[in-house]
This record gives structure tokens, C-alpha cells and sequence, in this order.
């Protein structure tokens, strides 16, 4: 039985390894860079490989962050429609707009999340450029749009 709960726990989370991740990325960018021991990029690499791998990080967790969003959320759309189907996430977003089981949602929630699926769309296929959302961003959207679920529903396993 998924519950809201724990996909939020989920996606904050996410953001908390995002920053772990960065740091140590910086940290050991810094040890390459200072030429200090123990500071060698792993065989077959390069320097500049570090510096994309630090440039893509965040992209890379405000994927997996949307991942977790949308897993929720295609849950509970497969539990009131009994689809078990699958549907396209602008489509799921718009879906959404009309969805209050649990807490009230800001009338502009639809539209920031929408922005962060754009952005999410350019990262994963490159074709649609789309503004910048950070990974900061991103956790407030998905989760003040997530208000809108009950606390718990039964899960595909459940039913």
C-alpha cells in the first residue's frame, strides 16, 4: 500500500544524496586539480570527464526525483481508474489538476510541476528546450503537488 509518507520521504531523500554526491564530487575534483595524493582519476578517465560528471549531477537527481513523483502518482491513477495501463505524464499531470483526496493545493502547483516535466523531458531526450528548474526547485513543486494524495491507497499489489 503506497503511502504518501514515504514517497516524500523518498524525494528528500534524493535531494539529500544529490548534496553528498556533489560534495564529494567537488572534493575530489579539487584533490585532481591540486595534483594531492590519492587524488588520481580512475583508470581510462579524464579531468574533464569529472567536470561533466559535477555539470550533470544535478539533472541526474531531478530525474530520479521525477521518477518517484510520477511513480506515485501512476499508482494512484491506476487505483481510481482501474487501468493498469499506461499514460503519458503530461497527460497524468492534467489528470491530476482535477484529483483533492488529500490536502488542498495551490492553484499554481499544476503549472510549476509542468515546468519541472519539461525540464525533466529536455534532460532525458535533449529535443524541447525548457527553463531551468533547480533540484531545490523541483522537491517544493513535487511535493506541494503531492499534497493532493491521501495519505496511503492500495497499491497494485493490494488490489
Amino acid at each position: 500500500m503506497p503511502k504518501l509518507y514515504s514517497v516524500r520521504f523518498e524525494i528528500g531523500e534524493t535531494l539529500a544524496e544529490y548534496k553528498v554526491a556533489r560534495a564529494a564530487l567537488i572534493r575530489f575534483q579539487q584533490g585532481v586539480q591540486n595534483a594531492q595524493h590519492g587524488f588520481q582519476p580512475p583508470k581510462g578517465t579524464h579531468p574533464r570527464h569529472l567536470d561533466r560528471a559535477l555539470e550533470e549531477l544535478e539533472g541526474t537527481y531531478l530525474i530520479r526525483m521525477w521518477a518517484v513523483f510520477e511513480a506515485a502518482w501512476v499508482s494512484f491513477w491506476r487505483h481510481r481508474t482501474g487501468n493498469a495501463g499506461m499514460i503519458k505524464a503530461g497527460n497524468l499531470i492534467q489528470w491530476a489538476k482535477g484529483v483533492q483526496e488529500g490536502h488542498r493545493a495551490a492553484e499554481d502547483v499544476t503549472d510549476d510541476v509542468d515546468r519541472m516535466r519539461l525540464y525533466r523531458n529536455f534532460l532525458v531526450h535533449g529535443d524541447h528546450p525548457a527553463p531551468r528548474v533547480s533540484i531545490e526547485d523541483a522537491k517544493t513543486h513535487l511535493n506541494r503537488h503531492l499534497v493532493k494524495l491521501p495519505d496511503q491507497w492500495p497499491g497494485e499489489d493490494d488490489e
